[in-house]
């Protein structure tokens, strides 16, 4: 499956309409900077890359919004309000 597969499907167990579950994922994609990455697939992402899809496929699930914090070494803080 490809990135953004996979984050539809966590994103469907919250929403129940595909077309909500795919905008969804693929505005959680953009917010974890892994956007570029949507089209590859989940088992050929570097360490780094997993890490962000793991955390997508969390922010996808349940969520309202997100604030991202990034910093210089390129660690990524999400705040989630639900």
């Amino acid at each position: 499956m490809t990135v953004l597969e996979n984050v539809v499907v966590a994103s469907y167990l919250r929403n129940r309409r595909r077309s909500a579950a795919e905008r969804r994922a693929t505005e959680v994609l953009s917010v974890v900077e892994l956007a570029g990455q949507a089209d590859s697939l989940a088992g050929s992402l570097t360490v780094a890359w997993k890490k962000r899809k793991h955390s997508s496929l969390s922010l996808s699930f349940n969520l309202n919004s997100i604030h991202i914090a990034s910093y210089a070494d390129y660690s990524l803080i999400y705040t989630i309000d639900a």
